[in-house]
């Protein structure tokens, strides 16, 4: 599940799930934690080439803050296909919108901190793992565990996430 779906859950009902761990979680992109080329995927670090439009993006987004909904199946993005590298996928704006909430509540961690494990790579190429351990901690009083030696694309397969979750 993604981040937004998770968040969406708990701000629900938090008492959904007895755990919710997030790893290499983008919460929302107005957060002052992601390098500032996060967005720029079609650089030789990352192993993602996709191609977001820009201007259609901040059109549709004006058109949705209007309550216009008309055009949300519009296409904003281009994604490789990871089982046919010929071929691309297309993003929807609904899509790509619904990867976010609106602003995410102050308090949406905080009475639940207990309950909530988040996981971030040492080498996250979108993440400034840093910045986003101490705005976490600063703003929903949760402690980000760092993974070290691994990136935001591969922090899934590490045995050092692994072992700290099977620890639990």
């Amino acid at each position: 599940m993604g981040c937004a779906n998770l968040l969406r859950l708990i701000q629900k009902n938090k008492r959904a799930a007895s755990e919710y761990l997030f790893i290499a979680p983008f919460f929302h992109p107005a957060l002052p934690v992601y390098h500032e080329d996060a967005t720029e995927q079609s650089t030789d670090r990352t192993d993602v080439d996709y191609t977001v439009f820009d201007k259609k993006v901040m059109l549709l987004m004006t058109l949705y803050k209007m309550n216009i909904h008309r055009f949300n199946d519009r296409t904003v993005a281009e994604i490789p296909d990871e089982f046919n590298k010929s071929e691309k996928l297309t993003l929807s704006f609904r899509l790509l919108a619904s990867r976010f909430l609106d602003k995410i509540p102050p308090e949406l961690l905080s009475d639940i901190k207990d309950r909530v494990s988040i996981y971030v790579g040492s080498k996250d190429e979108v993440l400034l793992h840093d910045e986003f351990k101490r705005y976490v901690k600063e703003h929903w009083n949760v402690e980000v565990h760092i993974i070290q030696e691994t990136d935001h694309n591969h922090i899934l397969h590490h045995p050092q996430l692994h072992e700290e979750w099977a620890g639990k």
